[in-house]
């Protein structure tokens, strides 16, 4: 995770981070403006990571951690997983995603993730979030595609706006796997 490479809208969301701690008081005037201009120079998300080392959230999505809240965890071990799999590298991304004051055509984001299914749910953590939390036999299943693309490509894609009626476009993550074609499978066979 790392050693991704990471762009202009990455940098920016690293800028905003330090910008909100330096709002709260968090950062001094100077630290503010050596972190950011690391930050401004920065290639890949391991240079960005000390940044945020000693500072509490927020942090931008793609360094956030992918291991799930240890309630998350204990919920899963009691429903049984089926299929654990963490510290997945990936992407998040957005299609011609709004909402109230966010509009994306187009926005991928690196970020690490973990995606659980159970014989009752799946759920996808990704960026420090749940994306996916969907029991089988939910009607918002509906809004949810589970995909494998060989070899190891797991890409879930929610329509956002079935849960959330000021919400639409398409909210995609894209997780590195070998158990993609298994989890696939098992969404469907459900």
């Amino acid at each position: 995770m790392d050693e991704l490479r990471i762009g202009t809208e990455e940098r920016e969301s690293a800028l905003t981070a330090l910008a909100d701690h330096l709002a709260a008081g968090r950062l001094d005037v100077d630290e503010y403006g050596d972190r950011a201009a690391r930050a401004a120079g920065a290639t890949t998300a391991g240079a960005l990571r000390p940044l945020f080392d000693d500072l509490p959230p927020p942090h931008p999505p793609f360094l956030r951690p992918a291991a799930l809240p240890d309630e998350l965890q204990r919920a899963l071990a009691t429903e049984g997983a089926l299929v654990l799999a963490t510290d997945l590298p990936g992407e998040l991304g957005y299609r011609n995603y709004t909402e109230p004051g966010m509009r994306h055509r187009r926005r991928t984001l690196p970020v690490s993730g973990t995606v659980a299914v159970t014989g009752r749910r799946l759920l996808v953590w990704a960026g420090g979030a749940k994306r996916v939390d969907v029991p089988f036999d939910h009607p918002l299943r509906a809004a949810v595609t589970v995909t494998a693309q060989p070899p190891d490509l797991l890409v879930v894609s929610v329509d956002a706006g079935a849960a959330h009626p000021d919400r639409s476009g398409r909210i995609e993550v894209r997780l590195r796997t070998r158990r993609a074609t298994d989890i696939a499978g098992l969404w469907s066979s459900r």
